[in-house]
């Protein structure tokens, strides 16, 4: 395993073994169950207040609270003022128990009529609350601060407008402001709520009809102050795009098949709905059983994400198929430190999932059928595809597989953002398509008797040199195939980098950049710098990482990686303010700790 994998563990000292004091917000209190909210109610003076004597005799007593704080003697004027405000007390909770009472009474009544008995009467809590104070829906509460809003523009602006009526060269005007007062608050109305609808709340994780198009024609819009968006990863000093491909020979793997795919030899190329005959090919044990035509996984609890939050919420879907049903707030702040870490890491998930009770690995170099194996055994696999919604708008994505149909030729997927999010179709062929721009990801989560299972269908793909050498092999064949394809090159680059062989993964790289990959590759794979630092290019480590940084700064690997180019320049005070906003971003990104440490 190489640095830039293994370095990639928690500050020396933290437990990511146990839940994160993050979560820690004060005391944890247990939400009311049904049947704490209709439990009996306590006595009061020895008596039920669910019997008339009880409620006589609570009567009673709040009548001689009321008539002995009347009757207090009075020591000055601050007696004066306890004995008045105990009088008042003791004349609201009087007034609170009558209407307590008569509460109750007409629950009886109501019960007695539909001749279901006399069940335990609500807490006096949620008698107080239940008449007059019920839930409202989350949209009624917005659209009534909305009209709220626009009525308060409306009256100000009218107020405004009088104002400059007044004045005898605009005298004309006054006959205009309440219809341009009407105007401007309709405005701000509909501002208001457009952006509310489409910004806000998906931010919070509610998702209503028409959310997703509204957001795209806002994306559109001209915004003078958000950056200008690069349309490709930075090419290489001294290189034009798309040219002729180099010519690199890479030495035969150990692993490599006899005959079949593999370097140098004839693939033929996979169109549009194919699935690459890369990954059908799979090494999984044979003594496993046969796959069955179909296989489904059941008892998962759908999370639609809050803002740039689809790591959390599909870890926390993936957890709950084993009945550990948490919310995406409890992974976010297990896994992320401020709410706009823009990646979460596979590492990362698996630790979360690890913190559980549960079992979870992450693996590269992942084929069709390997994952049909997992799901025909009951275990969810987390796989990191690329999502497009918009032209140049890619980024990476999480989706949990819980099933697939071998009759239709898909995989059922849960996803946290694209609509329906259960049981989303995924054809094997775009799957895979979407699914090779990470290197064919995945991270299966089971419980720890299934261990057992999960090592049989890893095979080889256990050991990380051993899955780092088939990752290499499918690569290659890929570039044989379809050498244009720049997803292709640099898979084989991140798979040699793994290996150790920095030199070669450069090449592969260089090229790959020549082949206009999406802007935002390298907020996620971070394979270039760690081969370019290696080789000396210190230069295109910093152009990269100062190209993510001008479109985010929520980025602590670029600011790391940063921070390691300005240190191999000499650059020490530079580097130890890189480093320190890498720690800005995630407080417990280890490696720039550990670089801080180091520079003293």
């Amino acid at each position: 395993m190489t640095a830039y994998r293994a370095g990639y563990r928690s500050i020396a000292g933290a437990d990511y073994g146990a839940p994160s004091r993050s979560l820690d917000r004060g005391t944890a209190v247990a939400p009311r169950t049904a049947d704490d909210r209709w439990r009996q109610p306590a006595r009061r003076d020895g008596q039920d207040w669910r019997t008339a004597d009880g409620r006589a005799s609570g009567a009673a007593s709040s009548r001689r609270a009321g008539a002995t704080a009347t009757a207090a003697p009075t020591g000055g004027d601050s007696a004066g003022v306890a004995d008045d405000r105990r009088t008042a007390e003791g004349r609201r909770t009087a007034n609170e128990r009558r209407a307590l009472e008569g509460f109750r009474r007409r629950v009886d009544r109501a019960r007695s009529r539909t001749g279901k008995g006399s069940a335990l009467l609500p807490s006096e809590h949620d008698l107080r609350v239940l008449p007059g104070n019920r839930k409202r829906h989350p949209l009624m509460a917005l659209l009534e601060s909305l009209l709220v809003l626009a009525g308060l523009t409306a009256m100000g602006l009218t107020a405004l407008a009088d104002r400059v009526a007044a004045h005898p060269r605009y005298q004309s005007l006054a006959r205009y402001r309440l219809a341009a007062a009407g105007v401007a608050a309709c405005c701000v109305f509909l501002f208001s709520g457009v952006s509310v609808y489409a910004v806000v709340l998906p931010q919070v994780g509610v998702h209503v009809p028409g959310q997703n198009m509204l957001h795209r024609m806002l994306d559109r819009m001209p915004n003078p102050w958000r950056p200008e968006r690069p349309a490709h990863v930075a090419l290489p000093e001294g290189m034009s795009a798309r040219p002729a491909p180099p010519t690199v020979n890479y030495p035969p793997s150990a692993l490599a098949p006899s005959e079949g795919i593999g370097p140098g030899r004839a693939v033929p190329v996979a169109t549009i709905g194919d699935v690459p005959p890369s990954a059908t090919s799979s090494d999984v044990a044979s003594n496993l059983p046969p796959l069955p035509p179909t296989a489904r996984l059941e008892r998962v609890s759908h999370q639609w994400q809050t803002w740039n939050n689809c790591g959390p919420a599909t870890i926390t879907m993936a957890a709950s198929v084993f009945g550990r049903e948490q919310d995406q707030t409890a992974a976010m702040n297990f896994m992320k430190t401020t709410p706009n870490d823009k990646n979460v890491r596979p590492d990362e998930m698996v630790n979360y999932a690890r913190s559980l009770g549960l079992q979870a690995d992450w693996r590269v170099g992942g084929d069709v059928t390997r994952l049909k194996h997992f799901l025909a055994n009951g275990i969810p696999v987390i796989v990191e595809v690329s999502y497009d919604p918009d032209p140049n708008d890619w980024m990476g994505h999480y989706r949990l597989l819980v099933g697939y149909d071998d009759t239709a030729g898909r995989f059922v997927a849960y996803d946290s953002v694209i609509p329906p999010g259960t049981n989303v179709p995924q054809p094997f062929g775009k799957f895979d398509d979407e699914w090779q721009i990470f290197n064919r990801t995945y991270i299966p989560v089971y419980p720890p008797e299934k261990a057992d299972v999960v090592n049989r269908i890893l095979g080889r793909d256990r050991d990380d040199k051993a899955m780092f050498e088939h990752a290499l092999e499918v690569a290659q064949a890929e570039v044989a195939a379809r050498p244009e394809s720049g997803y292709a090159w640099f898979n084989m680059g991140t798979s040699l980098v793994s290996l150790g062989r920095t030199a070669e993964a450069v090449t592969a790289y260089d090229r790959a950049r020549t082949l206009k990959l999406p802007w935002r590759m390298l907020w996620y794979q971070f394979g270039p710098f760690e081969a370019y630092l290696a080789e000396g290019r210190i230069a295109d480590v910093q152009t990269l990482a100062d190209a993510n940084l001008a479109q985010s700064k929520d980025l602590e690997e670029s600011h790391y990686f940063r921070g390691r180019a300005l240190q191999a320049k000499g650059q020490i005070d530079a580097a130890r303010a890189a480093y320190q906003a890498a720690l800005r971003a995630n407080t417990r990104f280890a490696p720039a700790s550990d670089a801080l440490k180091s520079l003293g």
